[in-house]
């Protein structure tokens, strides 16, 4: 076999370039804050809809239930007698042949009806003639509206015998005179516009109105409502009964259990000052520390009502305010419910209906007297078992 020569170099190695790895790009900054702020959104979220599963999944184990509507009872029925200004003629219709047909309007001088035995009654007045007379038509007219008798109103006192042929309405106004009870009475004074509804054979008949006069009778004012619309429907009749609304009033059906007792303190707003958690906290006199309250603002915020069952309040204490006193002299209590709508509680007045059943189950609010609390709100369903120092806002 041949060799090579001594000092011949062998042939160099071929080196093959090594496969690189690559090279990771750097990330933006503003890739890095985007995945920050949605994690850090997912978390709150995450935090939030537990809060919500808590406090309205598991809603009942707290004893959670929602305000519902109900209705108010039906509405209360009244009385009222009618008052026109008529004007009665002839003896008897029996011996009378009348030349216009009932409901019929005549001028002044109209030759209504003539005697058989010779003679006719003329009408002295312009009006509308009606063959319905009731002996009411002297007792009850308008220059005696404030004086008529309760027994007239409720059907009691019946007119004396009369024999008059017929009568003639003078004026297309016509009152209504009514004794109502105090309570069930609409807070509005006289010259306010009203509408009754009057009952009739095929309904409830919607009457515009005006309040005319109202006077106070103790336990009853006396109501005298004015209007000159249905003059004709209502012509031949002098008794009716009415009501102020069609249907029974929608409320707030809230259990009996949720209502509570509770005793305050009222102080001005400005003595109260809450901090970034939402603790509430007053400062006593002669204190070097501010003290923790709880209760809750009424009269638009201008008044806060310090929760007194606590026991950390006494009458006579005095908080102090800028350089300004108010002395805890007073103590109001009032029944309320428990909302609970942010998972904590927080008490909220309520106004009590004059006539509730105390053995009902359920109490229907007023919407228009109960501003505090609002349909579907949650509350407490047994006040009983709800603690003072859950009482937040």
């Amino acid at each position: 076999m041949r060799q090579p020569p001594r000092n011949q170099q062998p042939p160099p190695i071929k080196q093959f370039p090594q496969p690189q790895k690559p090279q990771r790009p750097e990330q933006p900054k503003r890739k890095i804050r985007t995945e920050l702020f949605f994690l850090g959104a997912l978390i709150i979220g995450a935090i939030y809809l537990v809060g919500y599963l808590s406090t309205h999944t598991f809603g009942d184990s707290v004893g959670q239930v929602r305000i519902e509507q109900g209705y108010m009872s039906a509405p209360p029925v009244f009385s009222g007698v009618i008052v026109r200004d008529e004007a009665v003629y002839g003896s008897s219709a029996a011996n009378m042949i009348f030349h216009v047909e009932n409901h019929t309007r005549v001028r002044r001088g109209h030759a209504v009806a003539s005697m058989q035995g010779g003679g006719s009654a003329t009408s002295e007045s312009p009006g509308v003639v009606s063959f319905h007379t009731d002996g009411f038509e002297t007792l009850l007219t308008p220059s005696n509206l404030e004086s008529v008798a309760r027994s007239m109103i409720d059907g009691q006192s019946h007119a004396a015998a009369h024999a008059a042929a017929f009568k003639v309405v003078r004026s297309h106004d016509w009152y209504v005179a009514s004794y109502i009870p105090r309570d069930y009475m609409p807070s509005a004074p006289a010259n306010t516009a009203i509408t009754i509804f009057v009952a009739q054979p095929d309904g409830l008949l919607p009457l515009d109105a005006m309040i005319y006069r109202l006077i106070d009778r103790g336990a009853y004012f006396y109501v005298v409502f004015q209007t000159n619309l249905e003059t004709l429907r209502f012509i031949d009749q002098r008794h009716i009964s009415f009501q102020f609304q069609r249907n029974p009033e929608p409320g707030l059906r809230v259990p009996s259990s949720a209502v509570v007792e509770r005793s305050a303190f009222p102080v001005p707003a400005d003595f109260v000052t809450g901090d970034y958690y939402g603790t509430l906290t007053v400062l006593r006199e002669g204190s070097s520390s501010r003290v923790a309250v709880a209760g809750w603002w009424a009269s638009g915020g201008a008044t806060f009502y310090i929760l007194a069952d606590g026991g950390n309040f006494r009458v006579g204490d005095v908080l102090v305010h800028e350089g300004e006193l108010s002395t805890l002299d007073t103590i109001e209590v009032m029944l309320g419910v428990f909302v609970a709508n942010r998972g904590h509680t927080a008490f909220r007045t309520i106004t009590m209906p004059e006539n509730f059943d105390a053995d009902s189950d359920y109490i229907i609010l007023s919407p228009l007297a109960n501003p505090n609390i609002r349909l579907f709100d949650w509350i407490i369903a047994d006040a009983s078992a709800v603690y003072n120092r859950l009482l937040l806002n």
